[in-house]
């Protein structure tokens, strides 16, 4: 299995690369974050209150401290683990969610942050099959697009 993100650039070429699982993916994307946005976050109240000075949640209460911290305690309690990802603007319950997928949705958006476009194949059969798709590369940038995962498919083929 490969993951194949092609990115298209405002300008410049455009630039193709693979990563081998989800987790490598999401891995890749962390690494590359300059902007230093959030991407995924989970954690529980009390993390959060520990990081901004509190010992706990009840010493937040005591305080009359952070609206926003003493809002997400009102709403769920101080161990209920919690996420906020890339263009959230709430914590939401992680109670039932798949962390790891929620983690992957949200570099999968982040990737196309600071491009003009990007495209995303989950596996390498159907960057193969994408090449194929005129269609598909007439769009802004799309011959160097189109180059890019040419010579990565390529790459790929000759490693594997």
């Amino acid at each position: 299995m490969a993951i194949v993100l092609v990115e298209i650039p405002h300008s410049g070429q455009s630039y193709a690369w693979a990563a081998a699982t989800p987790d490598h993916f999401t891995a890749q994307i962390i690494v590359r974050n300059r902007s230093k946005h959030c991407i995924f976050e989970d954690t529980t109240v009390r993390e959060l209150c520990e990081k901004a000075g509190y010992g706990s949640a009840g010493d937040l209460i005591a305080d009359n401290g952070d609206d926003e911290l003493r809002h997400l305690f009102a709403e769920f309690g101080e161990h209920e683990p919690i996420y906020k990802s890339f263009g959230m603007t709430r914590y939401k319950s992680l109670e039932g969610q798949n962390s790891a997928a929620l983690c992957f949705s949200a570099c999968v958006a982040f990737a196309s942050l600071d491009l003009k476009g990007s495209l995303l194949f989950l596996d390498k059969e159907s960057a193969e099959e994408a090449l194929a798709d005129s269609g598909l590369w007439n769009r802004y940038r799309g011959t160097t697009a189109h180059a890019a995962l040419i010579g990565l498919v390529a790459r790929m083929n000759t490693v594997l």
